[in-house]
C-alpha cells in the first residue's frame, strides 16, 4: 500500500514536473519570439544553424558553464545580506538563459540530436510528457480547467485583437 502510494506520488510530481517545465518553455519561446520582433538576429539565427555538431554541443556546455557561475554569484549576493540584487541577478539570468537554451534548441536541434544521450533523454522527456497528457486529458477536473484556460485564452486573443 505505501509502495502504490510513493509511486503514484512520484508519478504526480514528476508529471507537475513535466508540465512547468512545458509551461516555462512555452513562456520563454513567446518571449524569444518578441525578443526577434524587437532586435533582429536573423543573422545570429543563420549563424547558428551553419555549427557543426561539436560547436553546437560547445555552445550548450558553455551556455550552461555560464549560467551555473552566475547562479552561484547570485546565491552568494543572497548570502551576503543583498537579497533583493542577488534574487534579481537570479531571475534575470534564469530568463535569459532560458532564452538562449530555447534558442540554440531551435537553431541547433539537428545537430544536437546526433548525439545518442542527448536524443535518448529527447525521446524520454517526449514520451514522457506525452503520457502526463495522457493520464490529465482523461481526468474531469482538468478538462473543465482547460476549457477554462482555453475560454479565456480566446477572450485575450479578441481583447488584443481589437486594438492591432
Amino acid at each position: 500500500m505505501v509502495k502504490t502510494f510513493l509511486r503514484r506520488l512520484t508519478a504526480i510530481l514528476l508529471g507537475a514536473l513535466v508540465l512547468l517545465e512545458e509551461l516555462a518553455w512555452g513562456l520563454l519561446d513567446a518571449l524569444r519570439r518578441v525578443l526577434d520582433r524587437i532586435v533582429p538576429l536573423a543573422a545570429f539565427h543563420h549563424w547558428l544553424r551553419q555549427r557543426s555538431k561539436w560547436q553546437a554541443l560547445m555552445l550548450f556546455a558553455v551556455l550552461l558553464g555560464l549560467a551555473e557561475i552566475g547562479q552561484v554569484a547570485a546565491l552568494a549576493l543572497i548570502g551576503t545580506g543583498n537579497f533583493l540584487a542577488g534574487l534579481g541577478v537570479l531571475v534575470a539570468l534564469k530568463m535569459l538563459g532560458g532564452l538562449m537554451v530555447v534558442t540554440l534548441w531551435r537553431e541547433c536541434r539537428a545537430q544536437l540530436l546526433t548525439f545518442t544521450i542527448i536524443a535518448w533523454a529527447h525521446r524520454l522527456i517526449i514520451e514522457w510528457r506525452a503520457r502526463v497528457h495522457g493520464w490529465l486529458d482523461r481526468q474531469p477536473l482538468w478538462r473543465a480547467v482547460r476549457s477554462s484556460v482555453d475560454a479565456a485564452r480566446a477572450w485575450g486573443k479578441r481583447w488584443l485583437d481589437r486594438f492591432r
